[in-house]
C-alpha cells in the first residue's frame, strides 16, 4: 500500500470562517493569532509561549486596527 501524506480536514481559510474574528485574527498566510494570548506585538512578530509569528504585510493594516 501506498502511504499518503495526511490532509488536513479544514483548510486555514475555512478555520478562520469559524471563529470570532476580533477575537483570533489572521495575522499571516499560515497563522491566526489568539487575541487572549498575545505576549508582545514587536514590529512585524507577535510573541505567543514563547513562539514568535510573523505578521505578514497583507494582514498587518487590520491586526493594528483591531489592537486599538
Amino acid at each position: 500500500s501506498k502511504h499518503h501524506p495526511a490532509q488536513p480536514l479544514y483548510d486555514l481559510k475555512d478555520v478562520e470562517k469559524m471563529l470570532p474574528p476580533h477575537l483570533f485574527p489572521r495575522v499571516h498566510r499560515s497563522f491566526i493569532a489568539s487575541i487572549s494570548k498575545i505576549e508582545k506585538v514587536e514590529g512585524n512578530m507577535i510573541t505567543i509561549d514563547d513562539s514568535i509569528i510573523p505578521i505578514g504585510k497583507n494582514y498587518k493594516e487590520n491586526f493594528m486596527k483591531l489592537l486599538g
